[in-house]
């Protein structure tokens, strides 16, 4: 095709893409304008989630008649003209690309007026491009924006919306970050026709706080320190949830930069680590707080949809950020009773819940002494077979009312005594189940957890799946969830925090697997495999069968991985649960359900001579030495594949046959006792074959979860990243340097993100690129996994972005068993 100039209607779809994924966008587009515009008030009115219709009224300063056809231009704004503006923006709105690239994917009518007379002026445009001459129409000052038909004109982006319910819940969400970005503003959503919100301009605390309530829940607000610090030509101010109030995941962060709602590493980061010594690992604080700078210290232009920033100082921003919060949530610790008046380091702080104080045990001084002494000389004796050491040792002392200090005959045994109770009440449910399922008990009072709107409307929706693990919930409000009835092992814990828990589960995965968890038999991948490689591998807080087998420095292969998986299904089975293989990649799950091709054994030696000739030329180099010799598999494994290629090279020179030649002898002869055997397509396959052989009696049944959206996809690896960096994963990579005996050619240190991070560490990157890096190379390699998937037959696939995805997949797995 030859070099041409795309259509201005092209360019803008393309520019569309950026900007717009879902109505939400576009929400977020028009409200950032009409704040823009100075508007005091601004009315959302939406039908079906915002695809059919979204208008947006406000009451700002309007645009000019003469103006009004370049609004809908592109690359045209009155927000700035020169670079030195672009330096020191202070709008939320500043490209000039909105109007234009929403009106070549929907239909849009442009209604403003700069006068008080109710004189106005109308445009509007058919999604081909082509606009209509500006006419008269009666409005009030200000502008209206009605945008019907999102992506009528782009039928692939359309059918990768969802639901109206899905939509609205985006809709809704930043209509209300939207509305505690400025609390000087008034705001009101329709949707349908039903009136959903209507916030009074908020110009106290407590009308703030309505305000956040409606977005986070009253049991935030509830207990919300306020904090209100300034130096450095930095302020800060906000509401920080207190460490009792702790998440399961970072759903309740809303951070604002000049108003902006922004995510930020560096401020989550400065935020966790202010939080480091109250806050349970795997546990995420809640905050709303809003940070103003000069402009001119950000830089607001690093991120298409402005979600992201770039600070000119990142690292006074991130002291700032941990000293002042550091000094809250340590004045808190220390002090009882504050009030508003406290002001450690002139830092204002108001508590609104207890204080985290905790009482003193009911025992005098000289008893604990004496206990102390009985158990340390029963620690001291000398211990036979007839009386072995309780596993956990002997209490001999409590620590500040959390950790419990105990004696073994190896010597002393700090004991969490939070982490102690879960796991206590877990071994319990694991029994239960086991003997018959779990047993529900029924709550003398009934328990009212507040949560958020979203999360009270997700409970609602999972009341069947809930029901049949123990758990009867109800819907008991807007934003409230009351407790009926709990797994009996349960009942007697934190019941607030597991529903508050689940529920923030179920709103960001769409499901949870807070109870399920305790009830079912996992065992993981490869890459959860490997000992002191947590936060990378995602690796699961419940026990998993196959976790932590191995060191780093070890190698494993798909032939070993299938050894110890059919070991530990046996077991599973023998003892009569149902096992999930959970994760890894398509590979192992073939060697498991087929077997493998008949190939030689790895040879260290063999392997040695493939790696000193990579260190020399570079594994790409090998590839092309590869496609010589064997050009199918080459064409099927990637440059920089490095196992792969060894394995194949190393194939070739101990046998002289292309690798794909073997594997293709297997594969014919897999087929022909395939059919020998038999296949059930309505439910799965039975007595799948490896290695020509039946896998004993097993029944295996295969479900792919993925969004279809890619876009989704990506998104969601993107925040699994961010989310790895704010749990440590930099940390983690660095002890595993540190150790010295590992490398980076080690299969464990090549998984992606071990490998792009040990270049950072290693000075060869910074760590924007060796993320950007990794994010790429995780999408290639879902990419790669989802092509393998495609192929499989018989495979059900769920979207755990439709309503019900759980449900649906439950109730095929109910059939199929």
């Amino acid at each position: 095709m030859p070099i041409q100039r795309l259509s201005p209607q092209l360019i803008n779809q393309i520019a569309a893409g950026e900007v717009v994924e879902r109505p939400a966008s576009v929400l977020k587009e028009l409200v950032e304008n009409a704040l823009d515009a100075g508007a005091t008030s601004i009315e959302v009115d939406a039908e079906q989630g915002g695809v059919r219709r979204l208008l947006v009224r406000d009451d700002g300063g309007g645009i000019a008649a003469d103006e009004l056809a370049l609004a809908v231009a592109p690359h045209a704004t009155s927000k700035i003209a020169s670079l030195d503006e672009l330096e020191r923006v202070a709008t939320l709105g500043f490209r000039g690309e909105a109007l234009a690239s929403i009106g070549a994917i929907a239909r849009l009518s442009l209604t403003s007026s700069v006068s008080a007379d109710g004189a106005g002026v109308r445009i509007e445009g058919d999604g081909g491009g082509e606009w209509s001459e500006p006419a008269p129409a009666a409005h009030r000052r200000g502008t209206t924006v009605e945008v019907r038909d999102l992506f009528f004109n782009v039928p692939a982006r359309r059918k990768f919306l969802r639901t109206e319910k899905t939509e609205y819940g985006h809709l809704e969400t930043v209509f209300l970050r939207a509305a505690l970005s400025r609390f000087g503003v008034a705001f009101r959503l329709t949707h349908n026709g039903r009136l959903v919100h209507a916030l009074p301009v908020a110009d106290t605390r407590e009308a703030r706080e309505r305000r956040i309530a409606a977005l986070c829940g009253d049991g935030f607000v509830e207990q919300a320190l306020f904090v209100e610090h300034e130096a450095a030509g930095l302020k800060l101010y906000g509401w920080i949830a207190q460490p009792t109030y702790s998440r399961a995941q970072a759903d309740l962060q809303h951070f604002f930069t000049n108003g902006r709602m922004i995510r930020d590493r560096l401020v989550a980061h400065a935020v966790r680590q202010a939080f480091h010594d109250v806050m349970f690992h795997g546990r995420h604080p809640a905050y709303v707080l809003y940070l103003e700078l000069d402009p001119a210290l950000v830089d607001v232009n690093a991120h298409p949809q402005k979600h992201e920033v770039r600070f000119r100082d990142s690292r006074l921003v991130h002291d700032f950020l941990y000293r002042t919060i550091a000094q809250i949530i340590n004045a808190q610790r220390a002090g009882s009773g504050l009030s508003t008046a406290y002001k450690p380091d002139n830092i204002a702080v108001r508590s609104t819940a207890p204080t985290l104080e905790q009482a003193a045990l009911g025992f005098a001084v000289q008893d604990r002494t004496a206990i102390a002494s009985e158990h340390t000389a029963r620690a001291a004796a000398p211990l036979d077979d007839a009386s072995p050491v309780p596993p956990l040792g002997y209490a001999i002392a409590q620590l500040h009312g959390v950790y419990i200090l105990a004696a073994d005959d190896a010597g002393l045994v700090l004991v969490d005594m939070h982490a102690a109770h879960e796991r206590i009440g877990y071994e319990r449910l694991k029994r239960e189940w086991a003997e018959g399922g779990v047993a529900s008990q029924p709550l003398l009072v009934p328990l009212r957890v507040p949560v958020t709107p979203a999360e009270a409307a997700a409970v609602e929706d999972a009341q069947t799946t809930l029901a049949g693990l123990g758990l009867e919930l109800e819907r008991g409000g807007p934003d409230s969830v009351t407790v009926r009835a709990a797994p009996m092992p349960l009942a007697d814990g934190d019941l607030e925090g597991l529903v508050r828990d689940l529920a923030g589960d179920l709103v960001e995965r769409g499901r949870s697997t807070r109870v399920e968890n305790r009830v079912h038999e996992l065992f993981a991948n490869m890459a959860c495999q490997y000992r002191g490689m947590d936060i990378g591998t995602a690796k699961p807080a419940t026990p998993h069968r196959l976790v932590d087998i191995l060191d780093p420095s070890e190698r494993y292969s798909a032939q070993r991985f299938r050894d110890d998986a059919l070991r530990e299904i046996a077991h599973i089975v023998a003892a009569g649960r149902t096992p999930l293989l959970v994760g890894g990649t398509m590979l192992y799950f073939r060697a498991l359900f087929r077997g493998l091709s008949d190939l030689p054994a790895a040879d260290p030696a063999v392997r040695a001579g493939i790696d000193a000739r990579a260190r020399v030329a570079g594994w790409p180099a090998l590839h092309a030495e590869l496609a010589r010799v064997d050009p199918a598999a080459a064409e099927r494994i990637h440059p920089n594949d490095p196992q792969r290629i060894q394995r194949a090279l190393e194939v070739w020179e101990i046998t002289g046959k292309p690798i794909s030649e073997l594997q293709n002898r297997n594969r014919e002869s897999q087929i022909r006792s395939h059919k020998e055997i038999g296949f059930h397509k309505e439910i799965g396959f039975h007595k799948e074959i490896g290695s020509h052989k039946e896998i004993g009696s097993h029944k295996f049944f295969k479900i792919a979860v993925a969004p279809a959206d890619r876009a989704e996809l990506h998104r969601r690896i993107e925040q699994r990243f961010n989310t790895m960096l704010e749990a440590g994963f930099v940390d983690e990579v660095r002890r595993l340097r540190a150790r010295g005996d590992l490398d980076p050619d080690l299969p464990a240190i090549r998984t992606v993100g071990y490998r792009q991070v040990w270049r950072h560490l290693e000075g060869a990157c910074d760590l924007d690129e060796a993320v950007r890096t990794a994010i790429h190379a995780t999408r290639q390699l879902a990419k790669r996994q989802l092509t393998w998937l495609r192929k499989e037959p018989d495979l059900q696939w769920l979207d755990p972005t439709e309503p019900g995805w759980l449900h649906a997949g439950e109730q095929w797995a109910r059939v199929a068993l």
